[in-house]
């Protein structure tokens, strides 16, 4: 059995973008509310382009996930490192 991403691809894609809302919305834990914010739109631009190439791009959209997790990642390490963001 072999894996079309074709066909499974979008699907794929925004179930991993759901699963990084979890990350995103968990920021205030970590960063203050401009940060949580600034995050929150950026998973909703992700979550929108998602919606838009569902059905015309699905290979693109594996990539949001990774994008979205690039991201959350980087902002977190900087803000830890720049501002002194903590638990």
């Amino acid at each position: 059995m072999k894996l079309n991403l074709r066909q499974s691809g979008s699907f794929i894609g925004i179930a991993g973008i759901a699963v990084m809302a979890f990350l995103y919305f968990a920021s205030g834990l970590v960063a203050p509310l401009w940060a949580v914010i600034v995050l929150n739109v950026i998973w909703f631009v992700h979550l929108v382009l998602g919606c838009r190439w569902f059905m015309t791009h699905p290979i693109r959209v594996l990539f949001l996930p990774v994008s979205l997790a690039a991201i959350w990642f980087g902002s977190i390490f900087a803000g830890e490192a720049a501002f002194g963001w903590t638990a």
